[in-house]
């Protein structure tokens, strides 16, 4: 049963969905407040986004939270955010500390004038197991909890829990993407153990709309083309750190019966996903938005310089430079990476009749998809993979080798090469 298990995970995997009465379902579920639909477009292009109703130029299609996010390991230690949705937590004197302390400074900072009148503390809710794990509501951290992290939970027991070795292997090969696929392997895990049945069709559900394509396969830096030999090292090498991570993260994944389904094929394929499928994600830094926002309140002078003052003397710490006009460089965003179940159904077009932008003025990361001209009943919502102005020679290699796929829309398709 286990093997059948396996070659069913992997040919989930490879087909796709939109094959059965539940999958409709679940993108009907995905677009219920939407004027959209996903169907299937043609055997190219696949799935794609296709408009309900007459659009008007510049009018707003759809908002999507992602499904899957993740903080960067290295902006963990620079700013306080939600494990789950990514949006700042604590006050702006706990992050200015939390900043100070990652720059290896022990002294406490100075408290920031007036932060509370003009950005008042946001929530903070700590895992009750005490693995350290903040939350910016409830909500949130049960969500996390029933999705993925009551299989990653370290407790208090973080020194020595495998999930931290896990992490630390991911922290040392600097590669997210370990971490964002460990929450994915945790929620189809979870899906499936808490199902009497052990329904693995209802487990991989979340993720098999994406494509799936081996982590290697996805890889074609220009080095590769003179030298075979070199991409056959650099697989192989690939293909060794992974499997060490695989093996780490069943030390934490132990309940039986996905033994067959977690190999080193379906793991590379999930990272795969992560790579053609995951968009950035940046939420602005509160202490970013304050200083700015200062400036265009009904604030004394007086209240201002003292402000700037304390403000500038934390950045002389940090930079050894005083504060000027602007200080995004300084107090950094909160920078992480997430998987939009919706966006993701978005085809490319090299003539887009839609944008997609990201907005973070509810405090958490989130896509927001545009049209850019009037869209009629039926037709397909497309999107630019790629900044535009580029030449058809340019598109068509970049779109080959960071997406796989060579496009064909009116524009490729015109003789005129030079486009």
């Amino acid at each position: 049963q286990r093997r059948v298990h396996g070659a069913i995970a992997m040919e989930l995997l490879q087909s796709g969905l939109l094959k059965s009465s539940s999958h409709e379902d679940f993108y009907r579920s995905l677009v219920s407040e939407w004027p959209v639909t996903v169907q299937h477009i043609d055997t190219t292009r696949g799935k794609g986004v296709v408009a309900t109703k007459d659009l008007d130029a510049h009018q707003e299609v759809f908002r999507e939270r992602p499904a899957f996010a993740v903080q960067m390991l290295h902006n963990e230690s620079e700013v306080l955010c939600c494990s789950h949705c990514l949006a700042f937590v604590g006050s702006l004197d706990q992050q200015l500390a939390h900043l100070l302390c990652s720059a290896g400074l022990p002294s406490p900072p100075p408290s920031i004038p007036f932060a509370e009148t003009f950005s008042p503390p946001l929530p903070i809710f700590e895992c009750p197991n005490g693995c350290g794990d903040r939350y910016c509501s409830i909500h949130c951290m049960e969500t996390a909890d029933e999705k993925y992290h009551k299989a990653l939970c370290r407790g208090t027991d973080k020194h020595t829990h495998p999930y931290t070795q896990f992490l630390s292997h991911a922290a040392v090969a600097h590669n997210d993407y370990y971490v964002l696929a460990s929450r994915i392997l945790a929620c189809v895990y979870l899906r499936y153990h808490n199902e009497d049945t052990q329904n693995l069709v209802h487990a991989l559900e979340p993720i098999t709309m994406f494509r799936h394509e081996p982590w290697w396969d996805t890889m074609q830096p220009e080095q590769f083309a003179d030298d075979p030999t070199f991409r056959e090292l650099w697989v192989n090498g690939m293909k060794q750190q992974t499997e060490e991570s695989l093996g780490l993260l069943t030390q934490v994944l132990t309940r039986p019966g996905l033994e067959e389904v977690f190999t080193l094929d379906f793991y590379s394929r999930v990272i795969g996903m992560i790579r053609l499928n995951s968009l950035s994600i940046r939420v602005t830094s509160p202490l970013d938005r304050f200083f700015h926002r200062i400036h265009g309140e009904s604030v004394s002078s007086d209240q201002r310089d003292h402000i700037v003052t304390v403000l500038s003397e934390t950045v002389a710490y940090l930079t050894q430079s005083r504060l000027q006009d602007d200080c995004s460089d300084v107090l950094p965003d909160c920078q992480g990476m997430g998987m939009f179940t919706l966006q993701s159904c978005m085809n490319h077009s090299c003539e887009p009749n839609c944008e997609m932008t990201f907005y973070d003025e509810e405090n958490i990361g989130g896509c927001v998809l545009r049209t850019i001209q009037p869209v009629s009943k039926g037709q397909e919502l497309c999107i630019s993979y790629m900044q535009p102005g580029q030449k058809r020679i340019d598109r068509q290699a970049r779109l080959q080798e960071q997406y796989l796929f060579s496009c064909n829309c009116p524009l490729c398709a015109t003789t005129l090469q030079n486009l």
